[in-house]
């Protein structure tokens, strides 16, 4: 923290999740290779908790109000992701690049990713078979 703000003036704070909302809508991002492909840009941008392989184009749109099964966790997905002007942010850099929240917006219906939650506790791996069962 202290090299990102270049000060000393910050305290670290626990957040109850009472009050003003400060951080992502749900806990879970998930993600598609076929959607990032439509991204096209560097998927760190998206900030996504996991990537989901074998999935065409924006096909994970269609997961909204269904169930990702993954190993022993039930994730349930709430609905495709608004965009922030966080993706504007390369990750290596912090160089901002309004262009990608502009291609979000104009091609991808500013969504991009699915917001969701997990279900059950559990730990994923990768390689792990994913299942999608519908709503």
């Amino acid at each position: 923290m202290r090299d990102a703000l270049g000060s000393d003036s910050f305290e670290i704070v626990y957040y109850d999740g009472h009050g003003p909302q400060r951080f992502d809508v749900l806990p879970l991002t998930v993600v598609t290779d076929g959607a990032l492909r439509e991204f096209g840009y560097d998927r760190r941008r998206l900030r996504a908790n996991v990537v989901v392989g074998g999935v065409d184009r924006l096909a994970e749109r269609g997961f909204a109000g269904g169930r990702l099964v993954i190993g022993e966790v039930v994730i349930e997905v709430v609905k495709p992701r608004t965009r922030c002007v966080m993706t504007t942010f390369d990750p290596d850099t912090l160089e901002q690049d309004h262009g990608v929240l502009d291609h979000i917006v104009r091609n991808l219906d500013a969504r991009m990713a699915l917001d969701c939650r997990a279900l059950t506790d559990g730990v994923v791996f990768v390689g792990d078979e994913v299942r999608f069962e519908p709503g």
